[in-house]
């Protein structure tokens, strides 16, 4: 029998280790070279094999997003338009104050208008315009088929945050030129989280990613996780609102793409698709009366909704309007421009990604073209 012992064999695809080379007389020069050889042809193999891997990545990217676009394309040839008579957009933006103010914050409020059979309510896909401005859009069902997928995803990433009280109060500043006492949430909010670029109100400093995203390693690779886990849903945003305003996408991505935002957002550019800078993620949150008085006056925010809830329709009383929200819907909301809250919602759970970019992004890009022409 002989006392050879048989090498183990290896799986396919490995590399076989370079066996370990003991020498007495201060190295076999032969064999190190050998061994520098082997070790080059592997890390050339490797980069070979990585470019592949990144053309075909951005092959698939290819293909998708032009699924995605003619998709959509063809969503709203057909989509209902519903037109308020006798509002002027623009009109309405001019009386707005840089506050919450006069708004009020009680649940019996939320409760009267939620009795109220005056209101259009929204249940199917529907662009909502005055004159030549959209609005509000509800698209039905644009995520149902990730929504199981992507509500695990979203829990997986909540419980890297979570307080160790889940019963707890936060509380939560609404900035702007008039400063406003806290907005206190509270009741059954699990948590609530803002990813991406924040504004920071002062125009000597870049506005760069949020502390919750770049505070950690762990923060860091859970927040590019769920960028990418969301990478679809945000295709989808661009081309809906690349059809519902055409200039407003233009103007988004010329922000996304713009060089006077910090390196840590672009670095967070790289991984997500989406036009929006920012993205909150509200788990559980009863959302009170407010305007995002943060956003762009004119612009838009894009709300997704996940999770397994009933009821919690989505109320803007400016436009006398109730959507009827379930799982899988997207809305496209003027966010600074119109009060929004949310009903009462019963269920096991209701997730919410909000997508939006801080007019603080907009100024300071302003600020810095004007500099550079300087």
């Amino acid at each position: 029998m002989s006392d050879q012992v048989e090498k183990p064999k290896l799986k396919r695809g490995a590399i076989e280790p370079i066996p370990h080379i003991t020498d007495n007389n201060s190295g076999n020069k032969k064999q190190k070279q050998d061994d520098n050889a082997t070790s080059a042809s592997i890390k050339t193999s490797n980069r070979i094999h990585n470019r592949g891997v990144e053309a075909q990545q951005s092959q698939i990217s290819r293909r998708v997003i032009k699924m995605v676009t003619t998709t959509m394309n063809k969503k709203f040839l057909n989509i209902p338009v519903h037109m308020i008579p006798n509002f002027d957009f623009k009109s309405h933006l001019s009386s707005l104050k840089h506050v919450n103010d006069s708004i009020p914050q009680n649940s019996a409020y939320k409760a009267e208008w939620s009795k109220r059979t005056d209101l259009l309510v929204l249940n199917e896909d529907m662009v909502v315009k005055a004159g030549d401005d959209a609005l509000v859009c509800l698209l039905k069902g644009l995520n149902i088929d990730r929504n199981k997928k992507l509500s695990d995803k979203i829990v997986d990433f909540a419980n890297i945050y979570r307080p160790k009280d889940s019963n707890f109060k936060e509380v939560r500043y609404r900035s702007g030129p008039t400063p406003l006492p806290p907005t206190q949430r509270t009741g059954n909010i699990t948590y609530f989280l803002h990813t991406g670029t924040i504004g920071l109100g002062n125009e000597n400093r870049t506005p760069s990613a949020s502390a919750t995203m770049v505070g950690s390693v762990k923060a860091v690779n859970a927040n590019v996780q769920l960028l990418w886990d969301l990478e679809f849903t945000s295709l989808l945003n661009n081309a809906a609102l690349k059809q519902l305003d055409p200039v407003s996408f233009n103007t988004y991505s010329e922000m996304r793409n713009s060089k006077h935002v910090s390196p840590s957002t672009k670095l967070f550019c790289t991984q997500c698709p989406s036009v929006w800078l920012g993205k909150a993620i509200l788990i559980n949150e009863h959302t009170k009366w407010h305007r995002d008085i943060k956003d762009k006056e004119d612009g838009w925010c894009c709300i997704v909704y996940f999770g397994n809830f009933s009821n919690g329709d989505l109320f803007l009383p400016d436009l006398k309007l109730r959507l009827h929200i379930e799982a899988g819907d997207v809305v496209f909301l003027r966010s600074y421009a119109f009060v929004h809250f949310v009903d009462e919602w019963i269920g096991e759970g209701r997730f919410v990604v909000v997508y939006y970019t801080s007019k603080d992004v907009f100024e300071a890009h302003k600020l810095g073209e004007a500099a550079d022409m300087e």
